[in-house]
């Protein structure tokens, strides 16, 4: 049973009250561990922790908006994740970087990182509070559940995610996949799993092929799934059919070659195994750039240089009304009307024209209201 410890109403101090009342909370595989047992179907943890999300007032099209990039694993989840939080970084384009991994080494705020750093523990407390309250409030409503240690984390790193408009989320599972708390996350952009080994045997099983269908459980609907060679043809055979159960494509990164990186290059971080993590970090960013790329080609907007083909006409329609947007919508109707005009098949006359409108005073080319030209094939 949890503690019910009273929080001051006061200001609440982060090393004597957020960590006492986070403490009290029980650990991860105990989590599990008294799912299997008193619910003797540990699948209703999900559900339990998409109830704890709409409790603090999350939505899973939120959870969805944070780009997810989810990895479990046995060995070198960690390593795979910091590789990937560290690619990324470097990437101008990509913006701010959550990542929440588990455990920690020697503070908790360790856990819940943005842009290579934990958070403060200011901002830990002030979050802490916030879920905690929130959760605290409606728990009469729900039996009076509220959420063990780890659980109660990553409902936490999701919030801080959330509120400080993160680009994307690295997630590291806990223990497993299939239920762990992380797995609440719908829609990833791409998933990973690292070398399988013997682990947690008690809770996932004492097979690897046990434990591959558990970790392979983070594996989504249509979300590319990438893994690392794996010690047997059966647990790869277990990978595969779980991908094929849930829907989605996987994919098998090959190592690094031992020489390191181009140039001779050493990894940041030391061990042959971190060939196959590094590896998989590159195809999982790889896969998530190349998304954000596709969402950016495929983005559509009414009136912002839209093109409408209709028989015998085209129409390109853009809401310019300043001097250079107007200007700027002069050039795309120039470039997108020549490049049509190359397209058409037979000897015709083509008319071009081109109305706008504004408020302030406007000098245009005299080519840019109306040009006729002849297209010869």
């Amino acid at each position: 049973m949890l503690h019910k410890l009273t929080s001051p109403t006061a200001a609440r101090s982060f090393s004597q009250d957020a960590i006492a009342q986070l403490n009290s909370l029980q650990s991860n595989a105990e989590t599990i561990r008294k799912s299997a047992e008193c619910r003797r179907d540990p699948a209703q943890h999900i559900p339990q922790m998409r109830d704890y999300l709409t409790r603090v007032g999350l939505s899973m099209a939120e959870i969805d908006r944070l780009s997810v990039i989810h990895v479990a694993g046995t060995k070198g989840k960690g390593c795979t994740c910091a590789f990937v939080e560290s690619i990324l970084r470097r990437c101008p384009e990509v913006g701010k970087v959550g990542f929440y991994s588990s455990p920690h080494l020697l503070g908790v705020c360790e856990r819940i990182r943005i842009n290579g750093q934990p958070i403060h523990e200011d901002m830990f407390s002030k979050y802490f509070w916030d879920v905690y309250d929130k959760l605290k409030r409606t728990q009469d409503d729900y039996c009076g559940d509220m959420p063990f240690y780890f659980s109660f984390l990553t409902v936490m790193s999701l919030y801080v995610f959330v509120r400080e408009a993160v680009n994307v989320a690295i997630l590291e599972v806990g223990i497993g996949g299939e239920y762990d708390s992380t797995n609440v996350v719908q829609r990833p952009v791409v998933c990973g799993v690292t070398s399988l080994d013997l682990d947690h045997t008690n809770l996932l099983g004492n097979t690897l092929d046990k434990i591959a269908w558990q970790k392979a459980g983070i594996f989504k609907s249509g979300v590319p799934a990438i893994t690392v060679p794996q010690s047997t043809d059966s647990v790869r055979d277990v990978m595969l059919k779980r991908a094929k159960e849930k829907g989605c494509p996987l994919y098998v990164a090959q190592p690094l070659a031992s020489t390191g990186l181009p140039g001779g290059l050493p990894l940041g971080i030391a061990g042959d195994r971190q060939r196959y993590n590094a590896a998989l970090a590159v195809q999982l960013c790889q896969v998530w750039l190349q998304t954000r790329a596709d969402s950016l080609s495929s983005c559509r907007w009414h009136g912002r240089y839209q093109t409408i083909c209709r028989p015998g006409v085209t129409y390109y329609l853009d809401g310019a009304h300043t001097p250079d947007s107007i200007e700027a919508c002069e050039q795309w109707f120039q470039k997108a009307a020549e490049r049509e005009s190359g397209q058409l098949s037979h000897t015709r006359s083509v008319i071009r024209a081109m109305s706008c409108h504004t408020t302030t005073s406007q000098q245009f080319s005299k080519n840019s209201l109306c040009f006729p030209s002849s297209v010869v094939v």
